[in-house]
């Protein structure tokens, strides 16, 4: 004749074992091992058999990486803004960034009439709030810019003479201080013509 005996005994929280034993006539009864939590404490141990194992806690996230406000371009190789007329309409560019940027345009002559017309252009640069960025014109290969932007803007004007009198303007917009990169921390700039 042989009885099987069942228990069950419930593990805190997360998890239970279960035992089992076999009496037969003649013979001794083995417990089957208990069924291990997969996380937080171990099973209880069941009727003759062994409890299982705690499961394993987690490891902890990384920090993220931090902000680089290196320029990604140089004076020789800026953003290009497009040509902007200087001397007729209203063109408008805009860039945008998070870190310092070279960039340029080609402030252009359309009008061909005889007579003394100025160039003209303004650069207007935004920071972000808490993020302070610094417009600055430059010449390539000059140790000091040309102009630095008084509350963000640089004004640019050269007079016309004979023949075509447009030329090139390499801007920089150079961090200063804050340590903000996110999607909301970008500057703005604008560059409008015939101003």
């Amino acid at each position: 004749m042989r009885t099987i005996r069942v228990l069950c005994i419930g593990a805190a929280l997360t998890g239970f074992a279960c035992g089992s034993s076999v009496d037969e006539e003649g013979g001794a009864g083995a417990g089957g091992g208990g069924t291990g939590a997969s996380s937080g404490a171990g099973g209880s141990s069941g009727f003759g058999g062994q409890g299982g194992s705690a499961g394993s806690s987690g490891s902890g996230g990384s920090g993220g990486a931090a902000c680089d406000f290196t320029a990604t371009t140089t004076c020789q190789v800026p953003v290009d803004l497009g040509s902007i007329p200087g001397d007729s309409g209203s063109t408008v560019k805009t860039a945008e960034g998070k870190s310092s940027q070279w960039l340029k345009f080609y402030l252009s002559e359309t009008d061909s009439s005889i007579g003394d017309i100025t160039l003209t252009a303004t650069a207007t640069l935004v920071s972000p709030p808490g993020m302070s960025y610094v417009l600055e014109q430059w010449s390539c290969g000059s140790a000091q810019p040309i102009q630095s932007g008084a509350n963000g803007v640089i004004k640019i004007s050269w007079s016309d003479t004979w023949g075509d009198d447009g030329g090139s303007v390499q801007l920089y917009v150079r961090h200063v201080s804050g340590s903000a990169c996110g999607p909301s921390d970008r500057w703005t700039l604008q560059v409008k013509g015939n101003t």
